[in-house]
């Protein structure tokens, strides 16, 4: 009753921001103007005493490209894959897990249902307009934080008035179509007050994903048993859909977006154990409206949102799982979210913000006697920040002091056949902190450090497992972590140089983490790690020498320590170096071509443990790419040549997982202003 009833008030909050937004679209201009100071230098967000990387999404070298490719951009991001085109891969902040890292579609969070890794596959690059990363502790205004950090994907407005379409193909059965319009009416006919920015895009794929890989015994058996195989069952369709609007007028804000989702395909599993009949389907629905009021010293931020995600899996054979699965799994998520800011005095601005958040997951398996009951989760944050904000001479300075409170009430249903059905109640109460400062000593240079810290409770699939590749562990603590950096910013323009360059060092200071263990057959089960140690370095510069050479370079250097049987061990599936380049050439009005762009992208990921005893080693690989980018006709054609993986490195991923090696892209694009 109490899980309906709260159900209810987040549909008539979001019927009643529905309600709002015509009424707001008849307000009048206020026709108020004001000066507003040149924020403090940083890398990326509004934040600056934060460890932020914004990445454009807008113009990018390849037009096929995933948000896991712009996110090597990212100093201390390393996205994991699970395969080649259109397989789930997550993302690892500073060395931690997937499901460590919250995820954000504008102002609200839409991290897996389940409290799993949010699978970044899902959301297409070109549906974005930015992606902001923020690398520990995490700005209060978000509403959300993770022990990694958060990752905020910004929709993305048509800006102008524009009709486009792309076409592509590639290696091992790789199409792809996209289509979108939209338009920017200012007002001018008077038919609307205010403007109005509206965009929407549709695109489907496919891949065959039948690539040549090495199937390895070694990492289990120490053995030298290989051989070449073309991966099996790998085969996906995906299809997406986003309607993005905008409108405002004087201070009145409003904003919505739909994004719709469905992949379907098979499930090849390991690289030594493949799959024949095992088979997936997913879809998702998101849906968000906000409002904001912003005025010079004060600013009012109201949004609510729904999701809707239904997996199915299919494994008559048990190739992936312990019995034969016939699954599915529909998962809703409301949430709701107020903020507040405003300037309490000329150096002090108060910022607060709460979510409600409730989260219901039915499971279902025709194969089974009987299907679990459903499991339900309510989570409320709640977090107030300080900002304290001056400057001393030509020093400007930031302290930025906050603490923060999330609960969560769980009625969770066991998917263990020993177990099948069992239901536990859990209530957990996370109080967190953070204090951060930042120091603009001269124009474009920021120094700043943080201390914060985050937990994260075990969701169930680490619980009960997932009932294919993961096993559970009821028994499971939440995870607890204390996060310290500290960071040197640069932004601005020195002649014919533009750019920004960041260099920070990290430690976290994590308990209980939640580990998986393998077994022969890939199977993974969590377990708790009494402690455990994770200190580095990260660099990264993007910026451009003239307009007509560019270079992108993220760096990130990892150490880890926790005991493990009387002895300090690294951390598996953490290598100390990941490196990312891309060097781009530019060249303008070259007779008929309007602007033609040359790239390499250099991709390194070090040698990394694959077991907590530190035996099994995953090996070093080095992935380099190159395209090109041609545009014509006033730049309403372009063409994208490119090959990845040049040296057909191969290599493969999380949890032994192979990952294809040399193919090729063309694309085509057309815009019709």
């Amino acid at each position: 009753m109490t899980r309906l009833l709260l159900g209810r008030v987040a549909l008539l909050a979001l019927l009643a921001l529905l309600a709002l937004a015509p009424r707001l679209a008849s307000a009048q201009e206020l026709g108020v103007t004001t000066e507003v100071e040149r924020p403090i230098a940083s890398t990326g967000g509004e934040d600056p005493t934060a460890s932020a990387t914004e990445v454009d999404a807008t113009d990018r070298p390849r037009a096929d490209e995933a948000l896991a490719d712009a996110l090597r951009e990212v100093p201390g991001a390393r996205p994991l894959s699970t395969g080649g085109y259109g397989s789930p891969s997550t993302l690892s902040l500073r060395g931690s897990d997937g499901d460590q890292v919250e995820v954000m579609l504008g102002s609200l969070p839409i991290s897996a249902v389940d409290g799993g890794a949010f699978d970044l596959s899902v959301i297409p690059l070109w549906a974005l307009d930015r992606v902001e990363v923020y690398r520990g502790g995490s700005p209060t205004w978000l509403g959300a934080s993770g022990i990694g950090g958060v990752v905020r994907l910004v929709p993305r407005g048509a800006g102008a008035s524009v009709a486009r379409g792309t076409a592509g193909a590639g290696s091992f059965g790789l199409l792809h179509a996209r289509a979108s319009a939209g338009a920017v009416d200012g007002g001018a006919d008077g038919e609307v007050d205010g403007e109005v920015d509206w965009l929407a895009s549709a695109g489907v794929s496919r891949s065959d994903g039948d690539f040549p890989y090495v199937a390895d015994a070694t990492l289990l058996d120490g053995s030298d048993d290989a051989v070449e195989r073309r991966r099996e069952n790998a085969h996906v369709t995906q299809a997406s859909a986003l309607a993005h609007a905008r409108w405002h007028s004087g201070a009145d804000r409003v904003e919505g977006f739909a994004l719709g989702l469905y992949r379907e395909g098979g499930v090849p599993g390991p690289a030594i154990d493949p799959t024949d009949r095992a088979r997936r389907e997913e879809g998702q629905l998101l849906l968000g409206l906000g409002y904001e009021r912003v005025e010079r010293d004060l600013t009012l931020s109201l949004a609510a949102g729904l999701a809707y995600r239904g997996r199915a899996l299919e494994d008559p054979d048990a190739e992936i799982g312990l019995v034969p699965r016939d699954a599915r799994d529909d998962a809703l998520r409301t949430v709701v979210r107020a903020g507040a800011r405003g300037d309490a005095l000329d150096w002090l601005e108060v910022i607060g913000v709460g979510l409600w958040i409730h989260e219901e997951l039915w499971p279902r398996d025709a194969l089974a006697a009987a299907d679990p009951p459903s499991s339900a989760r309510d989570r409320g944050r709640f977090g107030v920040e300080a900002r304290l904000h001056g400057r001393t001479g030509s020093a400007r300075y930031e302290l930025r002091p906050s603490v923060r409170l999330g609960v969560v009430a769980s009625r969770l249903a066991d998917l263990r056949a020993e177990a099948a059905g069992t239901l536990t109640d859990r209530l957990d109460a996370v109080p967190t902190f953070r204090l951060a400062g930042a120091l603009e000593p001269l124009p474009g240079l920021t120094l700043a450090a943080s201390a914060s810290s985050a937990t994260r409770t075990p969701t169930p699939v680490e619980l009960f497992g997932d009932r294919a590749f993961l096993r559970g562990d009821a028994s499971l603590s939440p995870e607890r972590a204390e996060r310290f950096d500290a960071s040197v910013a640069l932004r601005g323009v020195a002649g014919p140089l533009r750019g920004r360059a960041e260099l920070r060092g990290f430690v976290t200071l994590a308990s209980d983490l939640i580990r998986y263990t393998r077994s022969s057959r890939f199977l993974s089960t969590p377990q708790n790690v009494d402690s455990a140690t994770l200190a580095g370095a990260e660099i990264g510069a993007s910026g451009t020498l003239t307009p007509h050479v560019a270079l992108t370079v993220a760096a990130t250097w990892l150490e880890t320590w926790t005991p493990w049987l009387g002895a300090e061990r690294r951390l598996p599936y953490r290598p100390r170096l990941s490196l990312y380049a891309r060097p781009e050439a530019r060249a303008f009005a070259l007779g008929p071509i309007d602007r033609l762009v040359v790239y390499a992208d250099v991709a390194h990921v070090g040698d990394a443990f694959a077991d907590a005893a530190n035996a099994a080693t995953i090996a070093a690989r080095t992935r380099v790419g190159l395209g090109l980018s041609v545009e014509l006709w006033e730049r309403r054609v372009r063409l994208d040549l490119g090959v990845r993986d040049v040296f057909d490195a191969r290599g493969v991923d999380l949890l032994g997982f192979p990952l294809p090696g040399r193919s090729l892209y063309a694309s085509l694009s057309i815009d019709a202003r």
